[in-house]
């Protein structure tokens, strides 16, 4: 094929890997996976358990009150704990595809792994590492032209102000309304 390029030595290029060819980081999240469904659901099964038992208990008083309160609680309880569940782990499951896999470079803006070195490069041989300071009479000039430049501009906004025309502001008269 003209216009593609091989490595040297007639090697095909890497494929990126992906997640899923980890076999054993495959088989931690599936386990990772129904162990919190089975959690999740046992948590249901107890509530509603928990509220049948509540709703056998107070069937023999005059009121329906405490039967409503029940069930309304544990429908409550089991929708949000089901409901969590699940928005927790599509969020982990959106993060994992997006992360980086262990080895590989993660590229620029994102935070390293530990041990790697976070000092700037090797500055160039002979070349000060630290720029030179102000002297006193720099830093005294330096601020003496900030000064007369802030004056300039004060002087140049209330020339502009007088530049505009005043609204008049008429006196109301003692009978009008």
């Amino acid at each position: 094929m003209a216009g593609t390029t091989k490595p040297p030595g007639g090697a095909q290029p890497p494929e990126h890997p992906s997640r899923s060819d980890n076999p054993s980081d495959n088989a931690v999240q599936r386990t990772r996976a129904w162990t919190g469904l089975w959690v999740v659901a046992a948590g249901d099964v107890a509530i509603a358990v928990a509220a049948i038992w509540g709703v056998v208990r107070t069937s023999g008083s005059a009121t329906n009150s405490p039967t409503i309160a029940i069930l309304t609680s544990a429908f409550t309880a089991i929708g949000t704990m089901t409901t969590a569940y699940f928005g927790i782990k599509s969020m982990s499951n959106t993060a994992q595809s997006f992360a980086p896999l262990s080895g590989t470079n993660p590229g620029p803006g994102t935070n390293p792994t530990p041990g790697v070195d976070l000092r700037p490069p090797n500055p160039t041989p002979g070349a000060d590492p630290t720029p030179a300071a102000k002297s006193e009479d720099e830093l005294e000039e330096d601020r003496e032209h900030a000064e007369q430049r802030m004056h300039e501009r004060v002087v140049e906004n209330q020339e502009q102000l007088k530049k505009r025309p005043q609204a008049r502001i008429k006196p109301k008269s003692a009978g009008s309304d």
